[in-house]
């Protein structure tokens, strides 16, 4: 499955895997995601955020709140906003318009093969 979302969060994971992130262009992500229109699913959770992505873009983007789960072979869009945000705090276009936001691309690879302990999660993703 194929997802552009608003946040991105370990928990989102299917378990161990190896996953990769690499840093795009927002132009490079909109003409990934409208040459594979009606193939990817927004996960964009405020309409501000839609709103600045669908002018950012050039096509709508769509408002869904949902919590997702990937899994193993997913391709994942983040929108990162570049600012630590205050807890609740909902950005305006505005708003948007002029904080630094970055475009990354995630990829889930494969469920690593050797169990290791939780303690040392951060060698069970490659990033």
């Amino acid at each position: 499955m194929l997802y552009l979302v608003s946040t991105f969060a370990l928990g989102m994971l299917p378990g161990d895997c190896r996953m990769t992130a690499d840093q795009l262009e927002a132009e490079s992500v909109a003409h990934y995601l409208k040459s594979h229109e009606g193939y990817y699913e927004s996960i964009v959770e405020h309409a501000s955020t839609a709103e600045f992505l669908s002018q950012k873009f050039d096509f709508p983007v769509e408002v869904n709140r949902k919590e997702v789960k990937i899994a193993y072979g997913d391709t994942v869009y983040v929108c990162q906003v570049g600012v630590r945000l205050q807890e609740g705090q909902v950005l305006t276009k505005e708003q948007l318009d002029i904080i630094p936001v970055s475009f990354w691309v995630v990829t889930i690879m494969r469920q690593v093969s050797q169990k290791r302990s939780t303690r040392s999660v951060e060698h069970n993703i490659a990033c």
